[in-house]
C-alpha cells in the first residue's frame, strides 16, 4: 500500500512537473528498502510470544525441585566394584524397559553392553550416574547403594562420555579443564597422547591454547570425539561409563577408535554402551541387552557365577 501510495501521488507530481523522474524512482526504492529494516522488526514482533513462552519454561525448569535428591545423611562413598541387581525401571510402569537386570562389573574390568537402539542401553547409563534412581531393585559400587551418597561424591568417582559430548568454544587447555581443573600441562598432554590426540595439538601454532569453535581451529568428528575422550581420561574418576561414544563416525574412525579405547583406560573399570561391532580386546565381556536383562553374549564370568554373586552379597 506503502509502495502504492507513493506511485500514485507521484505520478500526479511527475505529470504537473512538480517531480523529476530521477527523483520519483529514488523515492519508489527508499520505499522498497525501507521494507527490509521494518520486516525485521514486524518478524521479532511475531516471535515475542513464543520467546516470552520459551523464557517461561525456562524458568520454571530452573526453579524446580530437582527430580533426584540427595539423602539428609549421605554414607562416606567407597570405591569397588559395580554392581546392578535385580534393577527395574521404566517410564511407563507397566512396561519397563529393564526388568530385573543384574551386572557384576568387577574393579579394573571392561564390560560392553550391546543391543538395537531403545533397548534400555542409555537409561542404564543414567542409573549408574545416578541421574535417574531404579523403580526396583539396588544400583551399587562396592557395598554403597547409590541413594545413599551425595551425588557430588559419586560423579567425582563416576564419569561419563555420552554420544552428544561437545567440545565447547574456547581452547582445548579449557576443554580440557573442566574436568580436573588443577590438572598441570604434564597430565593434560597425558590425556591427549592416551586418547591418540598428542601430536596433532603438538603441530598446531598455539598447542594446548589452540582456540576451538568459531573463529578458532576445527578439529575432525574424529578428533573431536578424542578430545572428548580425553577429557574423560583426565578425570581422577575409578568407574568410566561411555555412552554410544563412536555416534557419527564412519566406521574406519570408529574402529580406531574403540581400538585405542582398551589402552587408554588401562586400569580403570569401564562400562561401554554401543551397538558398534567391537574389535577383538576392547572389553573383557560383552552382554547384549534383551528384553530388559542381560543375556552374555561373551562373557568372562557366566550368568550363573554373577546371580550366584549377587546373591551373597545381598545375604
Amino acid at each position: 500500500m506503502a509502495l502504492l501510495g507513493v506511485l500514485w501521488f507521484g505520478l500526479d507530481a511527475l505529470a504537473r512537473d512538480e517531480l523529476g523522474a530521477p527523483l520519483l524512482v529514488g523515492l519508489l526504492l527508499a520505499c522498497l528498502g525501507s521494507f527490509e529494516a521494518l520486516s525485521v522488526i514486524v518478524r521479532s514482533v511475531a516471535k515475542l510470544g513464543a520467546a516470552a513462552a520459551a523464557a517461561d519454561r525456562l524458568l520454571a525448569l530452573a526453579t524446580a525441585p530437582a527430580s533426584i535428591q540427595d539423602p539428609a545423611v549421605p554414607v562416606a562413598f567407597k570405591p569397588g566394584r559395580l554392581f546392578l541387581e535385580n534393577v527395574r525401571f521404566g517410564h511407563d510402569p507397566d512396561h519397563p524397559v529393564l526388568d530385573g537386570l543384574s551386572l557384576d562389573v568387577p574393579v579394573g574390568h571392561r564390560v560392553a553392553i550391546v543391543g538395537p537402539s531403545g533397548a534400555g542401553k542409555s537409561t542404564l547409563a543414567e542409573l549408574v550416574l545416578r541421574l535417574r534412581d531404579p523403580q526396583g531393585g539396588r544400583v551399587l559400587i562396592g557395598a554403597t547403594d547409590l541413594h545413599t551418597v551425595r551425588q557430588e561424591d559419586l560423579h567425582r568417582h563416576v564419569a561419563l562420555l555420552g554420544q552428544s559430548a561437545p567440545v565447547f568454544i574456547g581452547t582445548i587447555r579449557s576443554n580440557l579443564l573442566i574436568a580436573r581443573p588443577d590438572a598441570d600441562d604434564a597430565a593434560l598432554w597425558q590425556a591427549l597422547d592416551d586418547a591418540q590426540l598428542g601430536d596433532v595439538v603438538r603441530s598446531l601454532p598455539d598447542g594446548l591454547d589452540t582456540a576451538m569453535g568459531e573463529a578458532g581451529h576445527s578439529l575432525s568428528t574424529g578428533q573431536a570425539r578424542r578430545l572428548c575422550l580425553a577429557r574423560t581420561l583426565l578425570s581422577p574418576a575409578g568407574i568410566l561409563v561411555f555412552d554410544e561414544p563412536t555416534s557419527g563416525l564412519d566406521r574406519a574412525t570408529e574402529r580406531a577408535f574403540l581400538a585405542d579405547l582398551a589402552r587408554a583406560t588401562q586400569g580403570r573399570t569401564v562400562l561401554l554402551i554401543t551397538h558398534a561391532e567391537l574389535p577383538d580386546g576392547t572389553a573383557d565381556a560383552i552382554w547384549r541387552l534383551r528384553d530388559g536383562k542381560l543375556v552374555p553374549q561373551r562373557a568372562s564370568m557366566p550368568a550363573t557365577a554373577v546371580s550366584a554373586r549377587l546373591s551373597t552379597m545381598s545375604t
